[in-house]
């Protein structure tokens, strides 16, 4: 009997350790269970987040997936036969063909200089220029935005009435070195048919918007069959000078084949015209197109 009660004791000792470590353990199963909780909502947060995000790239990608379907339909709407030319003369001329632009026309015996007027038609202006050059009996060549050619149509028909030649200074007037091989076709071939929609004529003739150029924007513009015409006389007037330095600036720079860039949309330049054609036909020189001075005889 004498060591019953130090068992007793023990027992009793014993079952309190295993109280407490059960309510550890219960406490730690609370525990846990609540942690699991808190991780699975969290988990459901982050997946639901994760599917938010994937929906939302889905939905950019398709919205680019279908701007670019919408560009290539724009040069795809021409004739199978009319795309399949243009990449057979782009192939030729990625072989190392020298891309190339012309800034002033062929020196012949007859003393020969051309008018460019860029970013018109813009009313107010372009019917001035043109009131100007039929009192002087003067052709020029008009390089034509398309944004400009949709606000003004009717100012675009009366330089084509008039005989003026109508070139390509694209549909958006953006620096084309900055665009994809498909935008700066687009570019080109918008305007393209704009014009020939709205004037009934075909351009052969681009002039880069800014002078803004490099080799693979030539190269495109050959293979849509443009010349790349620049300049070698130009004013400046964009920055718009007084009229009198205009026209010092266009005197300065008088020779055969010369090809003058002025700006339609500028006042200065309308003024200066009517004496910049007195004084140039005084020295001999006439006027014509571009596409005329190109074609001077010798």
């Amino acid at each position: 009997m004498a060591l019953a009660r130090p068992l007793t004791a023990a027992v009793r000792a014993h079952r309190r350790v295993l109280a407490v470590w059960g309510a550890g353990l219960a406490t730690g199963i609370v525990a846990l269970g609540v942690w699991t909780a808190l991780a699975l909502r969290a988990s459901a947060r982050e997946t639901s987040d994760m599917k938010a995000t994937a929906a939302r790239l889905s939905t950019i990608q398709r919205d680019r997936q279908a701007l670019f379907e919408r560009e290539v339909s724009i040069l795809r709407s021409h004739s199978r036969a009319r795309l399949v030319q243009y990449e057979e003369n782009l192939r030729k001329l990625a072989v190392r063909l020298p891309a190339f632009t012309i800034a002033r026309g062929q020196a012949g015996r007859r003393r020969r200089m051309a008018l460019t007027f860029d970013d018109g038609p813009h009313a107010g202006y372009t019917e001035r220029i043109l009131k100007i050059l039929q009192e002087a009996g003067v052709r020029a060549t008009f390089f034509v935005v398309g944004d400009c050619v949709v606000r003004y149509p009717e100012l675009l028909r009366q330089a084509i009435s008039r005989g003026h030649e109508i070139g390509n200074h694209t549909y958006r007037h953006r620096n084309l070195r900055t665009l994809s091989n498909l935008e700066i076709v687009t570019e080109l071939e918008q305007n393209r048919d704009l014009v020939r929609q709205v004037g009934a004529v075909e351009m052969t003739l681009f002039r880069p918007p800014g002078g803004q150029f490099d080799d693979r924007v030539l190269r495109l513009a050959a293979a849509l069959n443009y010349r790349t015409i620049l300049w070698s006389s130009a004013p400046a007037d964009h920055t718009s000078p007084p009229a009198e330095l205009i026209e010092d600036r266009i005197l300065g720079h008088v020779g055969n084949g010369v090809i003058i860039l002025c700006h339609d949309g500028i006042e200065g330049t309308i003024e200066a015209l009517p004496r910049v054609i007195a004084s140039v036909r005084a020295a001999g020189y006439e006027f014509v197109t571009v596409s005329e001075l190109l074609r001077n005889s010798p």
